[in-house]
């Protein structure tokens, strides 16, 4: 029963780029909501996880958005980076 758990296969790398994109957009959103400038930057590391989900699990038809959600995010941290935005206190 053990064995099952301590087994590295393409599933469980499937899985691991599954919750690693998921908690790292759902920090970007919530940094973001509270203005901070990380949020954006945390987006584009969030990107750089999906991409790499993109390419291991085929998922091409996900490939437009995330390249959307990639321009959007360089675009929103270069404003953010003009207006002077400073991470607020939470």
């Amino acid at each position: 029963m053990t064995e099952v758990f301590l087994r590295f296969d393409w599933i469980t790398v499937a899985v691991g780029f599954q919750i690693a994109a998921g908690l790292t957009s759902l920090l970007s959103v919530w940094c973001m909501g509270n203005k901070r400038i990380s949020g954006p930057v945390m987006g584009l590391v969030s990107q750089s996880v999906w991409f790499a989900f993109i390419y291991t699990n085929a998922m091409w038809g996900l490939l437009p958005l995330t390249c959307c959600m990639t321009v959007i995010q360089v675009r929103n941290l270069r404003k953010w980076r003009r207006e002077g935005r400073v991470d607020a206190a939470l």
